[in-house]
């Protein structure tokens, strides 16, 4: 559907490619229409309703360099570091709670803020992402992230008592929404950097890569945080915040020295990625997104498993400390969910690249992950420790199974759109949802319908998430989009074999 505004998606990005003043015109061809631009030689196409660009005759073979790696190293270490600024406090929320003088609620206000700040900037990444490159997004990012890590350090020295502490925990909250902002730099970008750097036969691979870096900074965190802060009485915070900075001005540095784009494209899709980076309009993205109903489906079991997945990580501590679990105990459960995630991640990447077979993993893996969070209700218990690792490790191997492979669907469903309009849209969702299910668990504490339960138990909280992951199952079933990408480059290299580059290049011009 929509083949108009992917047809204008397809103009725009080969408009874009021309040196001076771009002119196009059109062809008659058993194949579908061509628009030619001077100053290049390539030739954008519509065949049916799936965008497709003919690489030239005198175009290069494609080619991946080895030098893509250099960018997702420096992604992956900025997502890494992201996850370190997101859960300093909630990793240890007791610790957070003396430090600050504060409420439980007000130290969820780090992750509150943190989603809200992703929020506020996912559209705008993607912007940047089309406008100026990625490249400049993640210097941007990454020197956001260090401005919010620096206000934090400072906010420390900021005296709090139990009369007196808005002052500390304003200042501390303001670091963490500007750090907030700098996330879909990092977390939006593997999709798009995968486009552009990787053939059609490891995309799969590289955004799963990107991808799942996110969480492992979060299991990191949730593992190191813990030691750095270990007192108490909070002591150690002002070290631990100090720490984290470091980290952030770390990751900044390599920003400075990653390619900005590929000598060559390494697949006939990128061709209209790397014009996407110059001057295609992101609004026409958005409206073409807009007008595709089986996005939207994807788009809503996108975000309520992203939204999830996020609550669950962000209060495991909270979740299991009423039935005496301890701050290292729930990062053990932390790094459960991201060890097994890892190898969920790798496997479901691995297949859909050889199999091309999304659509299935979707609809197989989604009601597994809502098994997953009605038998984490039940474990969730004194004395269940293995079973809670057992089951967090299920949790993770299927939600990280799941998020590289709607990532591409989502790319596949709204192509030719730019990557990183469908995939800010989607990580908005997904942010949008985790502060609306943070607020939700957050006022059911406390409350159970189990009379065993200790004070202060989240169970309620739990069933309610159980439930909306079952609607997952239902959208899930519903997505049937086709494969427009791989449908595209397919066309493109049949065409190019036949020589219908060349042919069109000398109808259009002689």
């Amino acid at each position: 559907m929509a083949s108009s505004s992917q047809t204008d998606l397809v103009n725009s990005a080969a408009e874009s490619q021309s040196i001076q003043s771009s002119s196009s015109s059109s062809s008659s061809s058993p194949h579908g229409s061509a628009s030619f631009q001077e100053g290049d030689n390539s030739i954008a196409k519509t065949v049916g309703s799936t965008a497709v660009v003919v690489m030239s005759e005198n175009q290069q073979p494609y080619k991946m360099y080895r030098r893509r790696w250099i960018g997702m190293l420096v992604i992956i270490s900025l997502n890494i570091a992201t996850g370190f600024v997101w859960l300093t406090f909630n990793s240890v929320s007791k610790i957070s709670e003396k430090w600050l003088n504060a409420s439980l609620t007000e130290v969820n206000l780090s992750s509150m803020l943190y989603f809200a700040g992703s929020i506020a900037t996912s559209s705008f990444s993607g912007y940047v992402f089309e406008k100026w490159g990625i490249k400049f997004a993640l210097i941007l990012g990454a020197s956001l992230n260090v401005v919010g890590c620096t206000i934090r350090y400072f906010g420390s020295f900021i005296e709090s008592t139990e009369d007196s502490h808005e002052a500390r925990l304003t200042v501390i909250l303001i670091g963490q929404f500007i750090a907030a902002c700098a996330q879909p730099f990092f977390l939006n970008v593997s999709p798009k950097y995968s486009a552009v750097w990787f053939g059609d036969g490891s995309r799969a691979v590289a955004t799963t890569i990107g991808t799942v870096s996110n969480p492992v900074g979060i299991a990191c965190a949730m593992l190191v945080i813990p030691m750095l802060c270990s007192n108490e009485d909070g002591d150690d915070m002002p070290l631990t915040l100090l720490v984290v900075g470091i980290i952030a001005i770390a990751t900044l540095i390599p920003t400075f020295f990653i390619p900005v784009k590929p000598p060559t494209p390494p697949s006939a899709s990128a061709e209209i990625a790397l014009a996407e980076t110059r001057e295609v309009s992101f609004m026409v993205a958005l409206r073409t997104l807009s007008t595709n109903i089986q996005f939207w489906v994807l788009f809503l079991a996108f975000a309520i498993s992203v939204a999830v997945f996020n609550v669950v990580t962000s209060l495991i501590n909270q979740i299991v400390e009423p039935y005496n679990y301890s701050d290292d105990d729930a990062g053990i459960f932390g790094a459960c969910f991201i060890a097994a995630g890892i190898v969920g991640a790798a496997a479901s990447g691995v297949f859909v690249d050889r199999t091309r077979k999304y659509k299935e993993v979707l609809k197989s893996a989604a009601p597994l992950l809502a098994a997953g969070y009605v038998g984490f209700l039940f474990v969730v218990r004194e004395d269940f420790f293995p079973w809670i690792c057992l089951v967090c490790g299920f949790l993770g191997f299927i939600s990280f199974a799941l998020l590289p492979v709607a990532l591409e669907l989502g790319v596949e469903t709204t192509y030719p759109a730019p990557t990183s309009a469908c995939t800010s849209v989607l990580w908005l969702g997904g942010q949008t949802c985790a502060v609306v299910f943070l607020l939700v668990g957050d006022s059911l504490r406390g409350k159970s319908p189990f009379k065993d339960d200790p004070e202060d138990t989240m169970s309620t909280g739990l069933i309610s998430i159980a439930c909306v992951s079952t609607l997952v199952c239902f959208l899930a079933f519903f997505f049937h989009s086709p494969y427009h990408r791989m449908e595209a480059e397919a066309e493109a290299e049949r065409l190019k074999k036949l020589g219908v580059a060349g042919d069109a290049n000398n109808d259009i011009m002689g």
